[in-house]
């Protein structure tokens, strides 16, 4: 499975706001959650985030779809 696979099949299917405490820590990760819930299209989401907050999600969809 591709890089580009893990990471749709992580944010469509396991991406939740407990998700988002696990990888960000409690205060980014409510902060993220949110910002999420505000969007409606998850690229434009994706794209509004720092470099290290974009590798903590990739780095978490290579864990659990390794």
């Amino acid at each position: 499975m591709n890089l580009v696979t893990k990471f749709m099949f992580y944010i469509y299917n396991r991406w939740n706001e407990y998700e988002a405490a696990k990888v960000f820590g409690d205060n980014l990760g409510a902060h993220i959650w949110s910002k999420w819930l505000d969007r409606t299209d998850s690229l434009l989401w994706y794209s509004e985030l720092d470099n290290e907050c974009k590798q903590k999600l990739v780095d978490r969809a290579n864990e659990l779809y390794d």
